[in-house]
């Protein structure tokens, strides 16, 4: 076990948005990389699913309001009706459910210009939000799963999704997701299994591959 006082290891992610090394990376999402860790090591794969939202013209949107697309995506439409196809999934299979966990993340800021009198104008430089999130899913579904991987294969499933893109990634990839972390800590969104024990459910799939 590492000391408080002990110099951490700086994480890299070359991915999508560049190189990122950062040293410090707080607690909870340490514990969350840990928990994804353990699914690993139990048979699931790890994916990313980065997602960006139809804009408003006259506004942007508030963490609660993407957080209400995500949830609207993934819960009520990508679990029943294409990774499951079953309305009645969470009854049957509630333990074959992945492990997701959600984090708001900004665009580059979107500038208005607004007028304030007659010769003197404001710029809001308001950011834009998007969710970056990673995903575990058990072996038994990962074939259904990677129907989905690559660019923009999620627009058709939700009305407010204007980008998507999955990609398999390694536990670092949790790192990049999190970036934002310590700005929206009270907004990231996750679901699981019952207890989110890493082997819960794997036995389960012989009677779902049966069922449909």
């Amino acid at each position: 076990m590492k000391k408080y006082d002990e110099k951490p290891e700086p994480f890299y992610s070359f991915k999508q948005h560049g190189v990122i090394k950062t040293i410090y990376v707080d607690p909870e999402v340490q514990s969350i990389k840990d928990q994804f860790g353990k699914y690993r090591d139990a048979g699931y794969k790890i994916y990313s699913i980065t997602i960006t939202y139809i804009p408003n013209p006259d506004r942007d949107y508030s963490p609660i309001e993407v957080n209400r697309f995500f949830r609207s995506f993934y819960w009520d439409q990508f679990l029943p009706k294409y990774l499951f196809s079953d309305p009645k999934w969470l009854k049957k299979y509630k333990n074959l459910q992945p492990l997701i966990y959600s984090f708001i993340d900004e665009h580059e800021p979107v500038v208005r210009k607004q007028q304030v009198d007659f010769n003197k104008f404001n710029y809001d430089f308001a950011a834009r939000l998007h969710h970056h999130a990673v995903i575990a899913v058990p072996p038994q579904l990962c074939d259904r799963f990677e129907r989905y991987i690559g660019e923009n294969t999620l627009k058709n499933i939700h009305y407010m999704i204007m980008t998507s893109y999955i990609e398999a990634v390694d536990l670092n990839w949790i790192i990049y997701s999190s970036k934002m972390f310590r700005t929206y800590r009270d907004q990231f969104q996750f679901w699981g299994p019952i207890d989110n024990n890493a082997t819960n459910g794997i036995n389960s799939y012989h009677e779902y591959a049966q069922a449909t």
